[in-house]
């Protein structure tokens, strides 16, 4: 398999995960792509896989270049997360970012705390 970049290995090891779950190889991964996207509107990261040649996975027929989406990562800047978290009643315990700002990471505490 040819070097791919840290999401389309995480997007990847996906299909080498559920071969390990079903106990035999249903996906070859040389017959798969992954693709990644940022779609402005939506506000998230997608992934798919998608199948190099046309297949028959479980009964299934896919289409060479058919997308299956596998992932939807949604970015949220503050004012964003703030509101999800008083609609959750839940509150954030812990935040994390990255140095510049642009990434972060949250950690709910209890349920039914304001």
């Amino acid at each position: 398999m040819r070097n791919l970049s840290v999401t389309h290995e995480f997007t990847i090891n996906g299909l080498k995960h559920a071969n390990r779950l079903m106990g035999y190889e249903a996906f070859n991964l040389n017959e798969w792509d992954a693709i990644g996207e940022y779609d402005e509107q939506g506000g998230r990261h997608r992934a798919f896989v998608v199948p190099k040649k046309d297949l028959i996975l479980g009964g299934v027929a896919l289409k060479r270049g058919e997308r299956v989406r596998i992932e939807e990562s949604y970015k949220y800047n503050q004012a964003q997360s703030e509101d999800l978290w008083q609609a959750s009643g839940a509150y954030e315990a812990t935040r994390w970012f990255n140095d510049a700002g642009s990434y972060g990471s949250s950690r709910p505490s209890s349920w039914g705390h304001n």
